[in-house]
Formats: structure tokens, C-alpha cells, sequence
């Protein structure tokens, strides 16, 4: 089917354009760790909205510590209320 490498290329080129038209927002972290916290998106995914998260009960204020986002899990609720995308406390 290629047997050089521009009908590669081009596949390849045709395929990023179509990911980036079906695929409008790019895949990222849905936890991460930020200032010593783990932190998740919260409320509308879009707006940008996130939190700090708790192993306990939703908006109990038990900050989970971390040191890198592999310590962080998706699962956990917000441990206080969801703060703006430039929210940076």
C-alpha cells in the first residue's frame, strides 16, 4: 500500500487531521499533583474547573499529599469546593 515514504507521510498527515477534527480536545491528566496535593477536574470538564482531593469523604478539607501525580487517583472526591482553571492556591 506504501511503498515510498510520502505515501506514509501522507497517511499519516491525513490521519492527524482527521484525530484533531473528531478528537477537538486533546487527552490529559485527570489528576495530577500540584504544590504538594493531589488535585482532579471538577464540575464542567470544559470550564476548567479543579479541586483538591480527599481518600475520605467529599469536602471534608483532607488534602491528599503527593510528590508526583502517579500518587493520585481519579476515584477520589474533592475535599473542598472546585476552584477556577486560574484559581492558583
Amino acid at each position: 500500500m506504501f511503498n515510498n515514504g510520502r505515501g506514509f507521510l501522507l497517511a499519516f498527515l491525513v490521519f492527524t487531521v482527521i484525530a484533531t477534527v473528531i478528537i477537538p480536545e486533546p487527552v490529559a491528566a485527570q489528576v495530577g499533583c500540584y504544590k504538594g496535593y493531589c488535585w482532579s477536574w471538577c464540575g464542567d470538564r470544559k470550564s476548567g474547573s479543579w479541586c483538591y482531593t480527599t481518600k475520605g469523604r467529599q469536602n471534608d478539607e483532607h488534602w491528599v499529599g503527593c510528590s508526583s501525580p502517579a500518587e493520585c487517583n481519579e476515584n477520589w472526591q474533592c475535599a473542598n469546593t472546585c476552584h477556577p482553571k486560574d484559581y492558583k492556591g
